[in-house]
């Protein structure tokens, strides 16, 4: 348990006729320490550490306590905002009314199958393309699931008249994501950007 690699917690479910209340966390090794950053968390209620898990994890909280009941383990993902980070959870049982969580961080992966489901979903998309506007708000929404954005301009080269269209400008305002006005209608690149567009970067 303690010299495990992944994350792993042992925690106890908490039960007001016979529904799930709330979990105290029993114990935890190192790497859950690691991966997390939550420390003293031991003989804690998790609605302590973490407030909302009735509200927005509820269905989470109902598996742990079928676990800890039924001794049947479950594994599941999901995504934590708090730790921005894609987990693999393992629940397990030994002793009614406890569990064990083994916690994987995934992301990397996570990021992959991202990103190879935009470019696939994107190149679909770009056939369907009637004009270069329309190609551009394609691109910047593939760009925005990859990598996210506060503000983007898209830029059209034509190799034979060596010039840059602005296509599309986008920024937040007022908290949304809005086009805006183009800076400019068509200008030569920067010598940085030419290299930049000869290299394919």
């Amino acid at each position: 348990f303690a010299n495990r690699v992944e994350a792993v917690a042992y925690c106890q479910v908490l039960f007001d006729q016979d529904r799930p209340k709330d979990i105290i966390c029993l114990s935890v090794n190192a790497a859950f320490e690691k991966l997390t950053g939550l420390k003293g968390v031991v003989g804690k209620r998790v609605t302590e550490v973490f407030p909302s898990i009735q509200d927005r994890h509820a269905e989470t909280l109902e598996l742990y306590a079928r676990v800890s009941l039924t001794g049947q383990p479950e594994r599941f993902e999901l995504y934590s905002a708090s730790l921005r980070a894609w987990l693999a959870i393992t629940a397990y049982s030994t002793e009614k009314g406890f569990f064990t969580t083994v916690y994987d961080n995934i992301t990397e992966r996570k990021r992959a199958e991202l990103r190879l489901l935009a470019f696939s979903t994107l190149s679909e998309r770009l056939s369907a393309a009637r004009t270069a506007k329309e190609a551009a708000r394609m691109i910047v929404d593939a760009a925005d699931q990859l990598l996210g954005w506060d503000a983007c301009i898209c830029y059209l080269y034509s190799p034979a008249e060596g010039l840059m269209t602005d296509l599309l400008d986008m920024d937040i305002i007022d908290g949304k994501r809005a086009e805006c006005a183009p800076v400019f209608d068509r200008v030569r690149p920067s010598p940085t950007a030419k290299r930049a567009i000869e290299e394919g970067g």
